[in-house]
């Protein structure tokens, strides 16, 4: 399958470069022209404790590039999702299929009201990457990643195939919703306290009350998520927490990369995007409400100071 990974944050850069390192027929594109003449210049170099990967995939900023695209692999920030589609959509192929790996709750629903019910597929990853530079990325953790649709289409199968052929380990779920819930919360967990602490992931399990702060935060999703008829158990949803963190140690989630860089964050599609849903449906999610304020009252001085 042609493939275009859209987004060329550390995800975007890490999923392109295994692809093209296993021969995939895979290009990149971004909005930010300077990016992608980098990115062709010099290619993307990936830094791992077993070494250094160096490839030279097309990196391209013209959505017109994308025309003869099988298969869009969005790994831009959700908040961006939107803007970025409206661009894409009209460059691209009758047959072409779009995947979703972005952190958040609702991506999946903003890219099928922009290119259909039909051609969009829901995907989480635990692929952890931290951006170091315009084109270098480090690997800290070679992780799954699981895509699905809300009904049955033999497209689901094809893309874990064609991932998994290519270096990318890629299974198939029958409930992608619950994936996507159950990965969003792991998320409004060490995301937004990696981000107000400072911290790496691997860090965090040394912070005092953290277990009894992250079950908060996992039970009050747990009930937003079950007003929704999304079904999940926060005991299992805990012990994710902490095996993300194990595995990815290392790395520095991305709304701490985010707020060191002094960009804007993810945490309106995290834990607002929770304590939101939860005022519409008459739930009590104090914690989420609290850590979303936090960070966007430090997103905000972080990006006046500038």
């Amino acid at each position: 399958m042609k493939t275009t990974v859209v987004g060329a944050g550390g995800l975007g850069l890490l999923i392109t470069a295994i692809l093209k390192h296993n021969k995939a027929d895979v290009k990149l594109f971004t909005r930010r022209r300077e990016a992608a003449q980098k990115i062709s210049e010099e290619g993307i170099k990936v830094l791992s404790r077993s070494g250094e990967l160096h490839v030279f995939p097309e990196c391209i900023w013209k959505a017109d590039d994308i025309t003869d695209s099988e298969l869009l692999i969005f790994t831009v920030k959700a908040y961006d999702t939107l803007n970025v589609a409206h661009i894409i959509s009209p460059c691209i192929n009758k047959g072409c299929q779009v995947l979703t790996i972005q952190n958040g709750f609702n991506n999946l629903e903003e890219l099928t009201s922009i290119f259909g019910e039909d051609r969009v597929v829901g995907g989480v990853t635990t692929q952890a990457a931290t951006l170091m530079d315009t084109n270098t990325v480090f690997h800290a953790h070679a992780g799954l990643t699981i895509v699905g649709k809300t009904s049955n289409d033999p497209a689901v199968d094809k893309i874990a195939n064609h991932l998994s052929s290519y270096g990318v380990e890629t299974k198939v779920s029958e409930d992608i919703i619950k994936e996507i819930y159950v990965k969003g919360i792991v998320n409004c967990v060490i995301n937004p306290l990696t981000a107000l602490t400072g911290v790496r992931n691997g860090e965090l399990l040394k912070l005092p009350w953290f277990n009894e702060i992250a079950r908060e935060i996992v039970c009050e999703c747990v009930e937003v998520a079950k007003q929704l008829g999304i079904v999940l158990d926060a005991n299992s949803i805990l012990a994710r927490v902490e095996d993300v963190i194990v595995k990815t140690g290392l790395n520095k989630s991305s709304m701490l990369q985010d707020v060191e860089n002094r960009r804007k964050t993810e945490i309106e599609q995290l834990n607002a995007w929770i304590s939101g849903k939860a005022m519409e449906l008459g739930v009590r999610t104090p914690l989420n409400k609290l850590l979303a304020s936090m960070v966007k009252m430090l997103e905000m001085r972080l990006i006046s100071n500038q």
